[in-house]
């Protein structure tokens, strides 16, 4: 499950990207189209799951089920974090919304039948979006890690998430993998 970025967030993002592309073109960017929040992997890092084997309408019911009565919610998207692996967006949440929606999403499945491998790598607590994969070393560390200071408190802007995606993915989100298997909005 997915939130898209979107407005002048994403426009914000995608120039703090294009910057460090610039820098360091070894490395994988995400794209407008990838860029996303996780709202909760259902089914997380399973190289043997094969989508053809579920019925897909079974969790579009419990997830439906599921989000009866939350509304949307809010994350300011301010400064950035970096690990070894990756750079993400920090954000914060302005209402308890996610965590409601999330903790409904993790009760319904568990009180089901279905598939799930929720929160068995870990517990998905925080409102992040990876938008990069350091894939190769660093040619120009300074350089970059100068960049990375720069953008530490930067204020990207706030997104309303009105609506979030059911989807099949690959690692990166890549735009092309990813299958759209239902989107749903929230009650107004």
């Amino acid at each position: 499950m997915i939130g898209r970025l979107n407005g002048d967030t994403l426009t914000e993002i995608l120039g703090f990207l294009n910057e460090g592309l610039a820098l360091e073109p070894n490395q994988h960017f995400y794209t407008k189209e990838d860029i996303h929040l996780t709202i909760l992997s259902i089914i997380s890092c399973d190289d043997t799951f094969d989508i053809g084997k579920i019925n897909k309408e079974d969790y579009i019911t419990v997830i439906d089920n599921a989000m009866n009565s939350l509304r949307s919610f809010k994350i300011s998207f301010k400064g950035i974090t970096a690990s070894p692996s990756c750079v993400m967006i920090q954000g914060f949440p302005l209402d308890d919304n996610l965590l409601r929606l999330r903790n409904q999403l993790r009760h319904s499945f568990l009180s089901s039948h279905l598939k799930q491998s929720m929160d068995e790598r870990y517990t998905l607590k925080t409102a992040h979006s990876t938008v990069i994969r350091f894939k190769n070393p660093l040619q120009n560390n300074k350089t970059f890690i100068d960049y990375l200071h720069r953008y530490r408190e930067y204020n990207f802007g706030c997104v309303n998430f009105d609506r979030i995606d059911f989807v099949y993915n690959d690692w990166y989100m890549t735009n092309s993998l990813v299958k759209t298997l239902k989107t749903f909005e929230f009650e107004k």
